[in-house]
């Protein structure tokens, strides 16, 4: 795989601000910068699961309340709703 390199420029302030954080942790400033990007990469399809799985809720109780003679009469879709929460809690990053 070839290297590819990125130019990301940051004022003066910021920098030192990097460079303190970086040598803090014990890692060079790529080490941390590239750790840091990958690190909030990596949150965002658990953040996308976490508010799927909260409008799943949210819906689910709002026509529970709404109509709850509804809810007996549709265990397959009960069935669906939890195995959708199933997976999304083992695998976050399948929503994305």
């Amino acid at each position: 795989m070839a290297d590819k390199a990125m130019n990301i420029p940051f004022d003066p302030a910021e920098l030192e601000r990097v460079k303190r954080a970086a040598h803090d942790k014990g890692v060079s400033v790529r080490a941390f910068i590239h750790d840091a990007a990958l690190g909030v990469a990596d949150q965002l399809p658990e953040q996308f699961a976490a508010a799927g799985l909260a409008a799943l809720d949210f819906t689910g109780d709002a026509f529970d309340h709404l109509a709850p003679e509804d809810r007996a009469g549709t265990p397959h879709l009960r069935a669906a709703e939890q195995r959708a929460a199933q997976a999304l809690a083992k695998d976050p990053g399948a929503a994305a």
